[in-house]
């Protein structure tokens, strides 16, 4: 190790120790469980949102000092998506409370790192693990994966449900263009009938991404906007940019399919009654043990064919009647004494 090698690794050291007496516990839970000092002070004032795609350069130590992993040593920054578990719980947090450029020092209790499973070979069971983290730059989540619709979550809506096309839903939206804003409103609509509210369609196919009580901000090209016709409503121009912030208040199912029952599509028919079929049934049965015993008899005493051949053909008849064939078509439903169609 050289002497540079050595002095950076004792100011880790060092870090560590002053994270663990005096570091900002940033948790939700306030429990200590991940605490912050801020190394170097970020240029910008915004922080990450939820789903934003983020770019980092880490260093990860032990609490022992053993360095087990390194972005910077492959020179290549690592890219996750923030707040959607694809991380330890302690990088969750402590990267949505970071400014772009910022470089911070993490302190992370088990349970928000790796906890008693550990992470094997390098990582045991039960590990406090101290980072070093840079964050490079973040931005927002490409819904469609074509640039039209941006999408930066302020709060986390409930659940895992979406509202489908068809479906009721209650918003509170603000409309922005060039830094003003044009419009503010609550409103009920149908997703997918909001052109109807002067809402553009880059909200309708939006809203089909999003969660009961979810607060978003959304980025819509022109294509997702009020395209070339604008909105001289509103004094919007052609092609225009806009900017939305969103809250989903609330939402409903598409439609009922019969009683109560929720579906995910549109015009269902309710479902069709089902006949009662015990009466059939038991009969059946008892026919089929009659014929049993028929079968065994006829092979003793050859008279006995005729009578099984005659019941045969009216124990098919009575279950499968000609006008059987020509009602099945029409969604007949057979029973004992009658016949539904």
């Amino acid at each position: 190790m050289t002497t540079d090698e050595a002095t950076k690794s004792e100011g880790e050291v060092q870090a560590a120790a002053a994270l663990a007496e005096r570091g900002e516990d940033i948790t939700p839970a306030r429990d200590r469980g991940v605490l912050k000092i801020i190394k170097r002070p970020g240029s910008e004032d915004e922080s990450p949102m939820i789903g934003d795609k983020v770019y980092v350069h880490y260093k990860g130590k032990l609490a022992n000092g053993k360095k087990f992993d390194s972005s910077r040593d492959r020179n290549e920054p690592f890219v996750f998506s923030l707040g959607k578990g694809q991380v330890i719980k302690a990088w969750d947090i402590g990267v949505a409370t970071m400014k772009k450029g910022e470089i911070c020092y993490l302190l992370c209790k088990p349970e928000y790192a790796y906890g008693s499973a550990g992470s094997a070979p390098k990582i045991p069971s039960n590990a406090t693990l101290f980072f070093e983290v840079e964050l490079l730059d973040f931005k927002g989540e490409d819904l469609f994966e074509d640039g039209g619709i941006i999408r930066r979550i302020k709060r986390k809506g409930e659940g895992y449900s979406n509202p489908n096309e068809g479906a009721t839903v209650e918003i509170h939206l603000e409309g922005f263009c060039g830094g003003t804003r044009f419009d503010c409103k609550d409103v009920k609509f149908v997703v997918g009938e909001g052109e109807d509210h002067d809402i553009p369609i880059g909200i309708d196919k939006a809203l089909e991404k999003m969660q009961r009580g979810e607060h978003c901000i959304l980025y819509l090209g022109p294509r997702y906007g009020f395209g070339e016709a604008g909105k001289p409503k509103y004094g919007i121009q052609a092609n225009a940019e806009l900017v939305y912030e969103v809250t989903l208040k609330s939402c409903g199912s598409a439609g009922p399919c019969a009683a109560s029952t929720p579906c995910p599509w549109r015009g269902c028919s309710p479902a069709p009654a089902e006949a009662d079929t015990s009466p059939r049934i038991s009969v059946f049965l008892i026919c089929s043990s009659l014929l049993v015993c028929f079968i065994f008899l006829a092979g003793v005493q050859g008279w006995f064919s005729y009578l099984f051949v005659a019941l045969f053909l009216l124990y098919f008849l009575f279950f499968f009647p000609p006008w059987f064939f020509l009602l099945w078509g029409c969604g007949a439903q057979t029973t004992l004494l009658r016949v539904k169609c």
